[in-house]
Parts: C-alpha cells; sequence; structure tokens
C-alpha cells in the first residue's frame, strides 16, 4: 500500500485513502503565442491522504 511522504502515514487498506474523479487537464503548446491549458478533455482517478491532502497517485 501507499506511503504519505508528506505526513509519514502507512496505509495498510485502500478505505484509508481518498478517491475522487477530476477533470483531466492538458497543456497545448502553440506556434504563435504562449502555452494553452484545457481542462475537462477526460476524467482521471485521484487518490489523496486523508491526513494530509497529498496527492497519493493518479491514473
Amino acid at each position: 500500500m501507499p506511503h504519505c511522504e508528506n505526513c509519514d502515514k502507512h496505509f495498510d487498506t485502500v478505505a484509508e485513502v481518498e478517491h475522487e474523479e477530476v477533470d483531466e487537464m492538458a497543456v497545448e503548446e502553440t506556434a504563435d503565442g504562449p502555452p494553452q491549458i484545457r481542462i475537462g478533455t477526460g476524467k482521471r482517478d485521484v487518490w489523496r491522504c486523508k491526513g494530509c491532502g497529498s496527492v497519493l497517485g493518479v491514473r
């Protein structure tokens, strides 16, 4: 199971981490200007530490 490097918490089960689905973000380079950020191009699974909120993994 994962380990939170931010608060040094160890997890034994999946129930001990928070899971949410968030909009995917993508950065597109443009030839004639600054990079553009697109939000909502898909969904990503995010797992966070329940103790401090640090991101443990994204899929």
